[in-house]
């Protein structure tokens, strides 16, 4: 990404589901402390007492969001696509695109509609 952006504030944003592996992951002392992080609560999935500040031993730029994300990430929907997973305004988006393995065919009918139109038409 720094490659690509170099001018740009690098944000790497997690679920607190990530909180305490970060520290373990390869080479992460030689390009974390090169952006920021944002973390973001996941439902079920309290971060640990002395995870924040392992954390913020290597990148000194962290952030706590005030939101919460659903418990399923991103990768494990990816997996094993199911749409009690997806938030349903998430999932007619993603169906219509054919994206992480959804398709209109998984949309309750009612919510059926022609794929994605440019606006105007």
């Amino acid at each position: 990404a720094r490659r690509c952006f170099p001018d740009d504030d690098l944000v790497f944003v997690v679920g607190t589901d990530l909180v305490a592996q970060i520290p373990s992951w390869y080479a992460v002392e030689a390009w974390l402390p090169s952006c920021s992080i944002a973390v973001v609560q996941r439902q079920g999935w309290p971060m640990q007492a002395g995870d924040l500040q392992r954390l913020q031993a290597l990148c000194p730029q962290v952030a706590q969001l005030p939101l919460e994300i659903p418990a399923a990430a991103s990768s494990s929907v990816r997996h094993h696509p199911n749409p009690e997973l997806v938030p349903s305004e998430l999932l007619t988006d993603l169906a219509q695109r054919n994206l992480y393995g959804f398709s209109i065919d998984d949309l309750p009918c009612a919510d059926r509609t022609d794929p994605i139109q440019p606006a105007g038409r």
